[in-house]
């Protein structure tokens, strides 16, 4: 594994910056704070959710049920059409491959990836070798670019990894905006990364780049999955505690 770095002031700008915004002044060191507008939402017919992906191509989502360890395929509106048959042991986080149409996860207690067909079936399992204190390990997983994955892990460190294509550690890069890190996604068309927190009850646009862009509040707490449908502009969140899906809109 590659040594852990940290973005340095001058890397990580923090400016006030987000989705539709033009670039700002990089001295501000003032994150904007962005509210939500609550679309919907609907109760998930299964206990703590966890992880969620979206695909744009196929307009379905994949939500990581933490109680039965189950992967759930819902559509655009909410409503589960597939249970699939893999059962993992302590899973948290996922994210859909746009290239294969296949599912990558992340399992907490394992420390593991797994890569899976659409049917369940298991194509790749794999080990990530770092140190990370029980019940505090890899929380999310997505795909960015150039179709390198990143993993981020809860707290205990607060790291994000890059993964290379043998899927070993490239590097890590220590996080300090957030109480805890509980999911990742990437937008592929804004380029942006959105990093939710359960205890900060908030999410981040975020870069490597520049660091955070902003910051989104959440009403509550346990929101410890998210996921973004560029096309209609609408935030997937899941909350653990009373297995809701939201839909929300940024203001």
């Amino acid at each position: 594994m590659k040594s852990i770095f940290r973005i340095s002031a001058a890397a990580a700008v923090i400016v006030q910056y987000c989705l539709s915004a033009d670039l700002p002044d990089k001295e501000k060191a003032e994150v904007q704070t962005k509210k939500l507008i609550l679309v919907s939402e609907i109760i998930l017919p299964f206990t703590e959710p966890s992880g969620i992906a979206w695909s744009d191509r196929m307009q379905n989502m994949w939500i990581v049920s933490g109680g039965d360890q189950h992967i759930y395929r819902l559509d655009a509106g909410g409503s589960v059409i597939q249970r699939l048959p893999y059962i993992g042991t302590d899973l948290e986080g996922i994210a859909f491959d746009e290239t294969d149409s296949t599912l990558w996860l992340v399992d907490e207690r394992e420390k593991e990836i797994i890569h899976l067909s659409l049917d369940g079936f298991v194509l790749l399992e794999k080990k990530l070798p770092y140190g990370a204190k029980k019940n505090k390990g890899p929380e999310g997983i997505t795909i960015g670019p150039k179709n390198r994955m990143y993993v981020i892990n809860e707290s205990d460190p607060s790291i994000l990894m890059q993964l290379n294509e043998n899927y070993d550690i490239n590097w890590t890069i220590a996080l300090n905006f957030a109480s805890d890190y509980s999911d990742i996604s990437y937008d592929k068309n804004s380029g942006m990364f959105f990093i939710i927190s359960d205890k900060s009850e908030a999410f981040f646009s975020w870069t490597l780049e520049r660091g955070i862009l902003c910051k989104y509040i959440l009403p509550n707490d346990k929101n410890e999955g998210i996921a973004y449908d560029n096309n209609h502009k609408i935030f997937y969140i899941v909350n653990d505690k009373i297995s809701k899906l939201y839909f929300y809109k940024s203001e």
